[in-house]
């Protein structure tokens, strides 16, 4: 379907007529879901013609892993309140991982998972907020005098909200908040504050 006024989807152009189509994408996201997501349809919505978004976005997962990283980047997950309180932001962080596959980027999740290709889901929509969210909350809690400033691997950062993942994907739902907590104090807080003994299980 082609845009009701032509000329007015020609003047716009780079970033504006990119924003548009973003937007279209998340309404579509939200309406259809993964399954029933229309590429027709998010030109409609846009005012655009197919091609603009084909140009810019070669398939569907493309441009869906485009709207899904403008939805974590504008604040929909991953931007707790900071306490620098280690275990507290640490646990509201993955309440708000919960929370957001609750929504449509669940069904993101598990579309790529069954459709399209699992290693998909560590592209920068991902990975990237997960890793920058994680880092403020360790700078939090190093002001505070909860955490040394120790250098943590990625595989370490990015454990708390795996778990959070494949607990949604095994599952079909969410943990709640005891088996987030759970995940927090049994397996996340030890390998980014590691007790003394845990250090020589480590090295043994």
């Amino acid at each position: 379907m082609e845009p009701a006024d032509p000329d007015v989807a020609r003047r716009r152009r780079g970033t504006v007529l990119e924003d548009a189509i973003l937007e279209a994408a998340l309404t579509e996201l939200n309406e259809q879901g993964w399954n029933g997501f229309s590429m027709t349809r998010v030109a409609a919505t846009a005012g655009t013609g197919k091609a603009s978004l084909y140009r810019r976005w070669p398939d569907k997962q493309s441009l869906v892993q485009a709207a899904a990283a403008r939805m974590a980047a504008r604040g929909d997950v991953n931007r707790p309140e900071l306490t620098g309180r280690l275990r507290y932001d640490l646990f509201q962080f993955l309440l708000g991982v919960a929370t957001f596959l609750t929504g449509p980027f669940g069904q993101v999740v598990r579309g790529f998972v069954t459709d399209v290709d699992p290693a998909a889901l560590s592209g920068p929509f991902v990975v990237d907020d997960r890793i920058a969210a994680v880092d403020a909350i360790l700078a939090a809690a190093q002001r505070t005098g909860e955490f040394d400033g120790r250098e943590i691997p990625v595989h370490a950062v990015n454990v708390g909200s795996n778990l959070v993942v494949h607990h949604f994907l095994v599952h079909g739902a969410v943990p709640d908040r005891r088996t987030i907590g759970e995940f927090v104090d049994t397996v996340w807080l030890p390998l980014l504050v590691p007790t003394p003994a845990v250090d020589r299980r480590r090295t043994s």
